[in-house]
């Protein structure tokens, strides 16, 4: 009965600054696990900030959840329906929080969920939109760039070469400058398949040979996949019967490789 007593006496609800702790750890779990490549429990951590999220009132702090929800949805689970709903959410409580860092990645999240759904239109849109934030913040970081090379991607795939060039371009000169070695490298591929769209065989040469150095520095097999594949598309462009012959064994041996 004293405990019965004992019990009445202490607060029925959880104080707001233990909820806040709670729900950061949630996110910072969701996130750990998301980076890992475990999206169950990435969900279940991420939903629970979710929930304490909501109670609090927190918009941007909802709207980050919501994002990274929408993300472990569409990237490992291929849910885009229910990703973009939760994309779509978090787009609108970032945009009432008035938080431009949180209007932006949700944005992007939209470009890339669109994208897979093959709304191009729709992907740039959303793409352009974030970048600008971005700059707005002077935020200057590898975000951007990655960006960039998601934009020039969609250019490149609505046939608009010269706009998937300047993206490209820009996505190199912000990844040189931050000394990111490896997305300098996907940006190499990319920028090796617009040239040779384009007809600009002497330039997709010379980039070829910048990836070479980059993967003769790097020694990384999936750069090396890329700088092998790249080589290929080149080889392919020739007038020469041994140079296409080449190609097709460069292939051959990728496809081994991968199975």
């Amino acid at each position: 009965k004293r405990g019965e007593e004992l019990l009445k006496t202490l607060p029925q609800e959880v104080p707001t600054d233990y909820k806040q702790r709670e729900a950061y750890l949630a996110h910072i779990k969701g996130y750990y696990y998301l980076m890992r490549g475990v999206p169950n429990l990435a969900l279940k951590h991420l939903k629970h900030s979710l929930v304490l999220g909501e109670e609090l009132g927190n918009k941007h702090e909802i709207a980050d959840s919501l994002a990274l929800l929408a993300y472990t949805l569409y990237f490992f689970k291929g849910e885009l329906d229910r990703a973009l709903k939760y994309a779509e959410r978090s787009l609108a409580l970032a945009k009432e929080s008035s938080k431009k860092y949180y209007i932006a990645s949700s944005l992007f999240i939209m470009g890339v969920i669109y994208g897979f759904q093959g709304e191009l239109a729709r992907s740039i849109r959303c793409y352009e939109q974030s970048i600008v934030l971005h700059k707005e913040l002077n935020n200057k970081t590898m975000f951007i760039a990655y960006i960039l090379s998601k934009l020039s991607y969609n250019y490149k795939m609505r046939g608009e070469l010269d706009s998937a060039l300047e993206c490209i371009e820009q996505s190199m000169d912000l990844n040189r400058e931050l000394g990111r070695m490896t997305r300098l490298t996907v940006d190499h591929h990319y920028l090796i398949q617009i040239l040779i769209d384009k007809g600009d065989l002497g330039r997709a040469q010379t980039s070829l040979h910048d990836l070479e150095q980059i993967n003769n520095q790097l020694k990384d097999k999936q750069t090396n996949s890329m700088y092998l594949f790249d080589k290929a598309l080149l080889l392919k462009t020739s007038s020469r019967a041994l140079n296409r012959g080449k190609a097709e064994e460069i292939l051959e041996q990728l496809l081994e490789d991968k199975d």
